[in-house]
């Protein structure tokens, strides 16, 4: 039986050199995936503030119609819903920016 040849250091070094490079790697691409991710929430809060700065807003009317109920709010569309003192309900769509009343459905239910 033949003795083992003993390593020598440019072996033994193998493993930690791949263990530098491989963590080299991991840390390149870490720093990569977070300036991602850095750049894009940067970049979905300036286009918020650039469509708020756009819109001026608008002033809507609604008395007489009942009382508000519900709201909601998609993009530039706002959804008003009322509700009538006579037991029935109205929804008005309506420009956020401009302030028109886009259209309105109204509902009849029983007391």
């Amino acid at each position: 039986m033949a003795a083992k040849a003993p390593l020598n250091k440019q072996d033994r070094a193998n493993p930690l050199r791949t263990l530098v490079i491989s963590m080299g790697f991991v840390l390149v691409g870490g720093t990569i995936m977070l300036m991602g991710v850095v750049w894009k929430k940067v970049s979905a809060e300036t286009t918020k503030m650039r469509l708020g700065a756009e819109c001026a807003g608008g002033k809507v009317d609604l008395k007489g119609r009942g009382h508000v109920s519900n709201t909601l709010i998609e993009k530039n569309i706002m959804r008003v819903t009322l509700v009538k003192g006579t037991g029935g309900m109205e929804v008005v769509s309506m420009d956020v920016c401009t302030g028109h009343v886009m259209g309105s459905l109204e509902l009849e239910t029983d007391k």
